[in-house]
Formats: C-alpha cells, sequence, structure tokens
C-alpha cells in the first residue's frame, strides 16, 4: 500500500486526521483486492427538521456533477445527524507524494465546503468541535492515528 509506512490504520482500516478548523477528516482502507481508501469527513450537523428541505436542497445542487464538490459527494448518515463529504481514493498508479498531496486536497475541499455550508470557517477554528457520536460503522470513532513525519 502506498504510504502504508506513514500511515497507521487501526484494527478496522481507519486512520483519522484532525483539521485546525475541528473537524475530523477519516481514511478508511477498503481492502488489498480494491486497493483504494474511502476519504470521510464530517462537514455539517443536519439542522432541525423545519429546516432540512433547503440544506438538502443545496447538497443536492453542490453535487450536480460533482463540480463544486471536486469529485467528492455530500451525503447524510443513516441517521440524519451529519453531513459528510466523501470520495474514493484509488492507490493504483499513485506515488507517496500524490497520495498525500490528494488526501491534503480532500482535507481543503471539506475545509471550503464546510464554510460554504456554514459548517465553519475554512482557515480558522469555528468553536464547534462536538464530535459525531460511534455509529459503529466506524466513519465517525475518533482515533489517535496520525500521519507521522
Amino acid at each position: 500500500m502506498v504510504g502504508a509506512e506513514r500511515i497507521e490504520l487501526d484494527e478496522d482500516g481507519l486512520c483519522q486526521f484532525q483539521h485546525q478548523s475541528g473537524f475530523t477528516v477519516t481514511l478508511i482502507w477498503q481492502g488489498d483486492a480494491v486497493n483504494a481508501f474511502t476519504l470521510s469527513s464530517d462537514v455539517l450537523q443536519v439542522p432541525s427538521p423545519d429546516q432540512r428541505a433547503s440544506l438538502y436542497s443545496r447538497l443536492l445542487r453542490l453535487n450536480f456533477l460533482l463540480i463544486e464538490t471536486a469529485g467528492s459527494t455530500l451525503a447524510v448518515d443513516e441517521d440524519e445527524r451529519y453531513v459528510f463529504l466523501c470520495r474514493e481514493l484509488s492507490l493504483n498508479g499513485l506515488d507517496e507524494m500524490q497520495f498525500l498531496e490528494r488526501v491534503a486536497g480532500f482535507m481543503i475541499q471539506a475545509a471550503e465546503i464546510r464554510a460554504e455550508l456554514g459548517g465553519g470557517d475554512a482557515l480558522g477554528s469555528d468553536g464547534d468541535t462536538a464530535r459525531p457520536p460511534d455509529s459503529g460503522g466506524g466513519f465517525n470513532r475518533f482515533s489517535n492515528n496520525v500521519i507521522r513525519s
């Protein structure tokens, strides 16, 4: 796996990074057969039911042709509590630097989408660092695994 010596995956194949703005980006290893990670980041807490139609309409517009999301997809978790930005990252043909650049690019995109949706400032802390609870699927569970320099 590209960059394997620089990334520690937990027993579930997860590695998480904390962005300076307070949100988390999770890398989920899809296995050797797929040779890819899923990148996932919580970008916004879903608002009250009376405001959801407006949010869902906005998410659909941002997802249209994947232009505004730079190839990533916006989704709502199964409990309808959080909006996530997700993207598959195939390792086929990538060297270590390209892999790290794509992960960094995803983090920048997540910060920009978060700011666009009102989930926080893309450049600084928004003061709301509450983390989504563990859903059992691993997407929301925080670990201490980090890239080592």
